[in-house]
């Protein structure tokens, strides 16, 4: 989370929430809790 708030980027890619692996499913909703955070 610290490198978000330092580096503030403005375009954050990860992978398809929706393809049908779970860790697809997992990193996405990590990327966008951190985002959140």
């Amino acid at each position: 989370m610290s490198m978000l708030k330092s580096w503030r980027p403005q375009s954050v890619f990860v992978n398809y929430a929706k393809y049908p692996t779970s860790h697809h499913v997992a990193v996405n909703a990590a990327v966008r809790a951190a985002l959140r955070a």
